[in-house]
C-alpha cells in the first residue's frame, strides 16, 4: 500500500511539474502579445496622429484657399461698384 501510495505521489508531481512548465510557457506567450498589442496601439496611436495632422494641414490650405478667393471676390466687387472716369468723363 505504501508504494502504491509512494507511486501516486511520484505521479502527481510529475503532473504538477508538467503543469508548472505549461504555466511558465503561457505566461511568456501572455508576455509576448502583451509587448505586441502595445507596440501596435503606439503604432495605431502614431498613425492617427499623422492622420489628424495631414487633416489639419489640409483645413488650413482649405482655409487659406477660401480667404483668398473672398479676397479676389471684395476685389472684384469693389471695382465694380468704384464708377469709372470714363462715365463721369
Amino acid at each position: 500500500m505504501a508504494d502504491a501510495l509512494r507511486s501516486k505521489l511520484g505521479d502527481l508531481e510529475d503532473e504538477l511539474d508538467s503543469a508548472n512548465e505549461a504555466k511558465a510557457e503561457l505566461e511568456e506567450q501572455l508576455g509576448s502579445l502583451k509587448e505586441q498589442l502595445e507596440a501596435s496601439q503606439a503604432e495605431a496611436l502614431k498613425l492617427k496622429s499623422e492622420a489628424s495632422q495631414a487633416g489639419e494641414s489640409e483645413l488650413a490650405e482649405a482655409r487659406k484657399a477660401l480667404a483668398q478667393a473672398q479676397e479676389a471676390l471684395q476685389s472684384r466687387e469693389a471695382k465694380r461698384e468704384r464708377p469709372s472716369c470714363e462715365r463721369w468723363g
